[in-house]
């Protein structure tokens, strides 16, 4: 969603089959003559979220 000079992304990231096997958030961006300028995230864990790469290096990455 854009208003004006600013964005928001909401995200889910997924690392496994189950339904508690993800983490949802959301970046807020400010942008000023194409760059952005500042950005904020904050995310929703019930727990300790793996890393990307280190699903990568067992190889549960699709």
């Amino acid at each position: 969603m854009v208003a004006g000079d600013r964005a928001t992304i909401r995200w889910r990231y997924r690392f496994g089959d189950g339904p508690a096997d993800s983490v949802r958030g959301v970046n807020l961006m400010r942008v000023r003559d194409g760059l952005i300028v500042e950005a904020l995230g904050y995310s929703k864990t019930a727990g300790e979220v793996p890393l990307a790469a280190e699903q990568a290096s067992e190889g549960s990455l699709a």
